[in-house]
């Protein structure tokens, strides 16, 4: 895995962007971690998005014309 960036949410809590590899396809991964109560240890949640990495540009474009839509 390797970690391309984070999103801080809240001081426990961030968004991790990484590339990941399984049976020879990439993978971009989405994630939202949090840091446990008893060990301080940063843990993965079930919330979060993975998707082959050749569908990024699409999703780039898609993230794009989300944040130039007006406010609903």
């Amino acid at each position: 895995m390797k970690v391309v960036g984070t999103i801080d949410i809240r001081p426990d809590e961030h968004i991790k962007v990484s590339l990941k590899e399984f049976k020879g396809n990439e993978y971009v991964d989405m994630r939202i971690y949090f840091e446990s109560d008893e060990d301080y240890i940063e843990l993965p949640s079930k919330k979060g998005l993975t998707i082959k990495r050749e569908f990024l540009p699409e999703l780039i474009t898609l993230l794009q014309k989300a944040n130039d839509e007006e406010k609903i």
